[in-house]
């Protein structure tokens, strides 16, 4: 059952085949004077400069609806306030830190184990906003933050300003992959999420080294800011209230106050990051409440339709709120500062006993490995077999 806290958030999911080791201490929000504000408040604070994507190539079937979003990477609640309570409480849920660990437990309480065997993965989403209406998110497995299997940036849009028609009942999200230097700088910081939104503006506001020093980084920002994003072409997703009977069969049971989504174009077929050459169909729906985030994410080889990814037993990953991201006012310095106009966040926690999967800053070694010897051990997927 989902239970209600505060806002939350989204994202597709593949496996990925790491393990690194544990490090350094999460750097915290800055202690210099601040003055706290809701997340709502991210609405009035515009990033001056436009956040920029690759053109979608011209094969793209998908592509002339989303030529112009470069214009939408920062929209306003109060110009979308018809759109409500979707609009503003969408924004509100989709953001944070959420995590499946109760439900693994629950599988391998019934025997049920990773893939084949019908169970979950140990799976932590953080998604943290940029914009009023963007979002960085990560996902990495068994609460191991230098472990990231997916780095996505979303994009929240009215649908009538992808379509052009008067739908007031639905928003995409657009899915965007990162360009590998600034994804590579994320990574670095991956147990500091409150730095990703410096460092991404850092990129996309200047090639020179004085914004790196200005959002507090120590890189000289070296890719044109046109490379910075690039469109998963035919993965966008459209939320509302409406709950498919069948797509959404998961959550007939649950509070009916849910937030939903499917796939626009109900599939899509993309090239494979972890396998060169292999091509995976994917099927993705979410339901998304105020404490948490259920996805239902599977890839298929497109010609067999045999798994890849995703639950065998067809059961989403529950994913509960852990933390939540807030807005605190502008420093003094970024008061003088005007490429700095987006406010700070500060990660608070509302679940006490799941802290210990935002990473080793909130744990010692002994509790994270009782808290893994609980499920059996780390379900990280095995490395393939090599050829």
């Amino acid at each position: 059952m989902a239970r209600r806290t505060k806002p939350l958030i989204v994202c597709l999911m593949f496996a990925n085949y790491a393990v690194v080791a544990f490090v350094s201490r999460l750097h915290q929000v800055s202690t210099r004077p601040t003055r706290r504000r809701n997340i709502n408040s991210l609405s009035t604070c515009r990033v001056r400069t436009p956040l920029f994507l690759h053109e979608p190539d011209a094969t793209t079937k998908s592509a002339s609806a989303t030529d112009n979003l470069n214009h939408y990477m920062d929209l306003s609640n109060d110009d979308f306030h018809h759109l409500n309570p979707l609009w503003t409480e969408l924004l509100s849920r989709f953001q944070g830190d959420f995590d499946n660990y109760n439900q693994v437990l629950h599988d391998r309480k019934q025997g049920k184990l990773p893939r084949e065997g019908g169970g979950h993965e140990h799976i932590h989403c953080t998604m943290i906003p940029v914009t009023n209406n963007t979002r960085l998110a990560a996902f990495y497995f068994d609460g191991t933050p230098q472990a990231i299997f997916r780095f996505r940036f979303y994009q929240l849009v009215p649908a009538s300003l992808v379509n052009g028609n008067d739908d007031d009942e639905t928003i995409y999200t657009i899915l965007y992959t990162l360009d590998t230097e600034v994804e590579g700088q994320l990574r670095a910081v991956s147990q500091e999420p409150l730095r990703w939104p410096a460092i991404f503006r850092a990129y996309n506001q200047s090639e020179s080294a004085t914004a790196a020093r200005d959002a507090d980084t120590n890189f000289s920002p070296s890719k044109s800011s046109s490379h910075l994003l690039k469109r998963l072409p035919d993965c966008e997703v459209e939320w509302s209230f409406r709950r498919d009977p069948i797509l959404h069969a998961y959550a007939s049971t649950e509070p009916p106050d849910a937030i939903h989504a499917v796939m626009v174009h109900g599939q899509a077929l993309v090239d494979s990051q972890m396998i060169p050459g292999q091509r995976i169909l994917i099927k993705d729906q979410l339901s998304l409440w105020s404490n948490a985030l259920w996805i239902h994410d599977r890839g298929f080889e497109p010609d067999t339709m045999n798994f890849i990814y995703g639950n065998r037993d067809n059961v989403p990953y529950k994913m509960e709120r852990v933390a939540e991201f807030s807005a605190v006012g502008e420093t003094e310095h970024q008061e003088e500062d005007e490429t700095r106009d987006a406010p700070l966040l500060s990660r608070n926690i509302v679940r006490d006993d799941l802290q210990w999967t935002l990473g080793p800053s909130f744990r010692t070694l002994e509790d994270y490995q009782a808290k893994i010897n609980a499920m059996g051990g780390p379900s990280i997927p095995p490395r393939p077999a090599k050829p």
